[in-house]
């Protein structure tokens, strides 16, 4: 012991509290340094690129799920087409009208497929003076016909909006149309009533 303290005394140290503080900080110099070499190391190694192989890559691949397309329709996909008999005259087709005339049983007949042809809900023809002249309606419309040849012989118009009047004469008589219906009636279509109703009016009286 005497020899080490002769060599330590020789380095000019002779307090042995200052070489145990000297030696410990040495210590904690020696393992910061190797905690940050450790850490340095495991780092680099994390950061390392390991690239998938071929396999992997196509079995990852072949896990993504993509969306489905919508199947497309085309115009020229064959639709269903309906076929009407022209033998029933109750039935319109392009090539084949509705006829108000043919077929049909009398008058009452022939205005109940004007009706159809218009869809209207019903038509009535009344002489200006308020008689029946001729119905489509099967209920009673005297007193439609009443009402409604005077509002029109006043000039007025009806006070039920589903009623729409017209005019016309036959054989020197002046008739009143009175048309019952819950669809709009475009106006160039109670032109085309008039017409058919004088026809129908031509062919039965």
């Amino acid at each position: 012991m005497g020899g080490v303290f002769i060599e330590i005394n020789l380095l000019g140290i002779t307090d042995i509290t200052t070489i145990v503080l000297v030696c410990v900080i040495l210590a904690i110099i020696f393992f910061l340094a190797l905690y940050h070499t450790l850490k340095f190391l495991k780092r680099k190694d994390e950061i390392t690129y390991n690239p998938p192989q071929s396999d992997e890559i196509f079995e990852l691949v072949s896990r993504v799920k993509y969306p489905q397309q919508p199947e497309m329709h085309t115009e020229q996909e064959a639709k269903p087409h309906t076929f009407f008999s022209v033998k029933d005259p109750d039935l319109e087709t392009k090539t084949s009208p509705i006829d108000l005339i043919k077929n049909r049983q009398d008058i009452t007949a022939s205005l109940q497929a004007l009706a159809r042809k218009y869809s209207l809900s019903e038509i009535t023809i009344a002489t200006d003076d308020g008689l029946v002249f001729a119905s489509s309606a099967g209920r009673d419309v005297e007193a439609d016909a009443a009402k409604f040849s005077q509002i029109r012989g006043r000039e007025s118009p009806p006070d039920d909006p589903d009623v729409t009047l017209f005019e016309l004469n036959h054989k020197g008589s002046h008739l009143i149309g009175i048309i019952r219906t819950e669809n709009e009636l475009p106006q160039n279509w109670k032109k085309e009533i008039g017409g058919d109703t004088k026809g129908i009016l031509q062919w039965w009286l």
